[in-house]
């Protein structure tokens, strides 16, 4: 086995990869200064600034947080040359906005609320086999979540839901080679086309076995345990040769501002039948309060193996963004009026 990589570092202490359209947030905060990392008195401060960070997100956040980001991807795709033709797998525009949250859970599974939102999602797949074209496409797609008072709510009553749905049960029979079933595709479509609303259930026994004695605040020995897992995985990083220059460790001297990020790019590596090339720059931020507040990553990743030796296959996996920022508080999650949601029966769908 040869590995034949070399990482390069990228300009500046983290790439925004721009050129690449992204929109997640992988720099580190202006104010906050790179951290010496061949000063072991330096690297130790800054490990115990961290975990004493994440002791105070844990305590926030058992209170309440919201997450909102984005994801969106450009190309993710699979292609295989075959004896008689080629077959291949394509995502692209994979895109979708989220936020999520909880707040309560300090006071027991019970009384916890919760939240999840899915916005403006969409894709397209392209399959192509045995010299068949298949197409599926999604677009604006929201969906809703919630769980209060040990009942969950489900929005799905977005009309563009329902679009996609009746897509999918014609993709799906037709990828079977059951297209001409009219009359049993527009069967299933009726049939889960009534649930495509708002509902609720009740009395969730899974949800009841969530333990109600989560602690409020973390001890100080799993603060330390929790530097020392911080302090080994970083210092293995910054061992390697290679990978220590593309590592970026800064803070806010005068607060609890601590931020990690990375940023790198390689020449094709090659290990055994599979060859992978690509750029990424990603960071996660805690705020001068010393909370966690956001995560960012973007990248384009192209992949080569031999799948079916000698046939070769390509994956790639292009200008991925993803990323959200946080918020702590009782009151950080907001939940819709409830009166127009209806309690779900589940359906039964016959196999076709």
């Amino acid at each position: 086995m040869k590995n034949k990589s070399r990482l390069l570092l990228l300009p500046a202490s983290l790439l925004l990869l721009t050129g690449c359209g992204s929109s997640a947030s992988t720099s580190i905060p202006r104010t906050y200064a790179p951290v010496d990392k061949t000063d072991a008195t330096a690297r130790n401060a800054f490990f115990e600034k961290v975990a004493k960070d994440i002791a105070t997100t844990y305590e926030k956040g058992v209170e309440g947080f919201t997450a909102e980001g984005s994801f969106s991807l450009k190309e993710f795709s699979l292609t295989q040359i075959k004896d008689k033709g080629t077959d291949s797998v394509k995502i692209t525009n994979l895109k979708a906005d989220y936020k999520f949250g909880l707040v309560g859970l300090n006071e027991g599974s019970s009384k916890a609320k919760a939240m999840f939102k899915l916005e403006n999602a969409g894709f397209k797949l392209d399959v192509q086999e045995d010299g068949k074209q298949y197409t599926l496409s999604a677009n604006d797609i929201d969906v809703a979540a919630y769980f209060v008072e040990n009942t969950l709510y489900f929005d799905l009553s977005d009309k563009d839901v329902k679009t996609f749905v009746n897509d999918a049960i014609d993709y799906d029979y037709n990828i079977d080679g059951h297209a001409n079933q009219k009359e049993e595709i527009a069967k299933e479509k009726e049939e889960i086309g009534k649930y495509l609303g708002k509902y609720f259930v009740k009395d969730n026994e899974k949800v009841e076995e969530v333990a109600s004695d989560i602690p409020k605040a973390l001890t100080s020995t799993e603060i330390a345990k929790i530097k020392t897992i911080i302090a080994g995985a970083i210092e293995m990083v910054l061992a390697d040769e290679k990978a220590k220059d593309l590592l970026t460790l800064a803070e806010d001297k005068n607060s609890q501002g601590a931020a990690i990020g990375i940023a790198l790019t390689s020449e094709p590596v090659t290990v055994e039948d599979t060859t992978v090339s690509g750029d990424m720059a990603a960071s996660l931020v805690f705020n001068k309060e010393g909370l966690f507040a956001r995560f960012g990553f973007a990248g384009n990743v192209d992949i080569v193996t031999a799948f079916d030796n000698p046939k070769d296959a390509t994956i790639k996996l292009s200008n991925l963004d993803f990323g959200a920022s946080f918020k702590y508080g009782a009151n950080s999650v907001k939940l819709p009026n409830f009166s127009d949601y209806k309690q779900l029966e589940i359906p039964t769908i016959k196999a076709k």
